[in-house]
């Protein structure tokens, strides 16, 4: 499913992008997988929902000549912080560089996610260290994109089985 593009690129493994449809932003939920183009994977770990500055000063000032609200204007904006994880088909969780500006961003389907996380035949949650240790990603936020794969292998027991023992060990992390 189609979510948006990228709009702002922060390092090679944090970017910005732009929901599609801001009504629909709402409900894809943190921790939810995504696919730039066909290589780039990364995870939703943030929403944010803002006006243009101009017409925020427009509507607190009143410096129109109309009496204009914000939620008449239809300006909202809606955008998801992804954090980079690695790329399909590739040996390792690595990103080799960071996506274009304006590339469209999908959804990973449960299948794309399942293939992403095996190794070998193997579940594989190996960059699992490097989220922890993201510039202060909540715990719960980690809880959540382990919510997302638990939902993707929900037919395989002993992979919710390592699921279950990931979030045990996140929500100890303080």
């Amino acid at each position: 499913m189609y979510i948006g593009k990228i709009n702002r690129i922060f390092d090679y493994d944090k970017w910005l992008v732009r929901a599609a449809d801001k009504e629909e932003a709402r409900d894809v939920p943190i921790g939810s997988f995504i696919r730039v183009n066909d290589s780039a994977i990364g995870a939703i770990v943030g929403h944010i929902q803002d006006v243009p500055d101009d017409y925020l000063a427009n509507e607190i000032t009143g410096e129109t000549s109309k009496n204009i609200f914000i939620n008449e204007l239809g300006e909202e904006n809606a955008f998801f912080k992804v954090l980079g994880i690695g790329e399909l088909n590739s040996e390792n969780y690595k990103i080799k560089a960071p996506p274009r500006l304006k590339q469209e961003v999908y959804l990973l389907e449960d299948e794309d996610i399942r293939e992403f996380h095996k190794r070998e035949g193997e579940f594989s949650f190996e960059y699992y260290s490097d989220i922890i240790d993201f510039e202060k990603i909540e715990p719960e936020i980690i809880v959540k994109i382990l919510d997302q794969l638990e939902k993707a292998f929900r037919d395989s027991d002993e992979t919710k089985k390592l699921i279950d023992a990931l979030k045990k060990h996140t929500r100890r992390i303080k």
